[in-house]
């Protein structure tokens, strides 16, 4: 997550949702690389699945986007 290829990196989870745990977080990663941390939520559906996650009263964006982040990382361990 430190090195990443794209100086750009969409976070999820509960630590996210804290705004001064996720500066905390920002400014570590920062101290090692720079890198932009950018919290995910419902805001960054776009697509039509995504859309429809946004508004499924059981399942969230930030879900598929957590499936979605642990199957590249699982993939890239290869």
């Amino acid at each position: 997550m430190l090195a990443p290829r794209s100086r750009e990196r969409v976070l999820f989870g509960r630590f996210v949702k804290h705004k001064r745990c996720f500066e905390l977080m920002q400014e570590g990663a920062n101290a090692r690389n720079p890198v932009t941390f950018v919290a995910g939520d419902g805001n960054l559906a776009f697509t039509p699945l995504m859309l429809d996650l946004k508004n499924d009263p059981a399942h969230t964006v930030a879900q598929f986007g957590q499936a979605v982040g642990a199957a590249y990382f699982a993939a890239s361990q290869l």
